[in-house]
């Protein structure tokens, strides 16, 4: 979290890529999404934000913060 807030997101989405094979974790895949998305990888992020869309329930609170990242790509 550090790297992305610090604008590394290179090694942002290193980090965060290596915790998704730990953990299949929404809030690491919001994040990854951001990094992709940070760096100009639109569809990685489009790719990553469906990831979470899928683990989630559509009546999750998080469902919202997920749709509207995905509008803003």
């Amino acid at each position: 979290m550090i790297n992305f807030k610090e604008g590394n997101y290179t090694e942002a989405k290193n980090t965060f890529s290596e915790m998704i094979n730990e953990d299949k974790n929404r809030e690491v895949y919001y994040w990854l999404a951001y990094s992709e998305r940070y760096l100009g990888n639109y569809q990685e992020a489009l790719v990553n934000l469906n990831e979470i869309a899928s683990l989630i329930n559509r009546d999750d609170p998080f469902n919202e913060k997920v749709q509207n990242a995905l509008g803003g790509l």
